[in-house]
């Protein structure tokens, strides 16, 4: 029976201390290189963006009515040492990360312009760190 409930805590501490993700996880292997050879002015087409990154998270238009596509991906993952009793408020963790992809199509239906955030984190949540 100890056994049993040893097993039980140990499963429910790890399913805790899991993550969380959304958005589009192909940015994850995205940088400023790679996109470059991707997101050519006044060649890339909608299409193109579509088929290499998928349907965008959300769009909008500009002032001149040019269309905007906007890509992102966030993602936490806790340290188990977080749902340990007092340890977890002592020094517990979260990594993180965070990508935002926005490109901004001409009135030809082409890119005009992008920018790309990328942002890791290691946030220190415990009260000794």
């Amino acid at each position: 029976m100890y056994k049993i409930i040893i097993a039980l805590l140990t499963v429910s501490i790890f399913s805790v201390a899991g993550c969380s993700s959304y958005g589009n996880q192909d940015l994850k292997k995205e940088n400023q290189a790679t996109l470059q050879t991707k997101l050519i002015k006044n060649k890339t087409t909608k299409n193109d963006v579509i088929k290499e990154f998928g349907q965008p998270s959300s769009t909008t238009t500009s002032g001149q009515s040019e269309d905007i596509y906007l890509y992102d991906i966030n993602n936490a993952k806790m340290s188990v040492i977080n749902v340990i009793p007092i340890i977890g408020m002592l020094a517990g963790n979260t990594k993180t990360e965070s990508r935002t992809l926005s490109i901004a199509f001409n009135k030809n239906g082409t890119v005009e312009t992008w920018s790309f955030m990328s942002d890791d984190r290691n946030l220190n949540n415990g009260f000794i760190n």
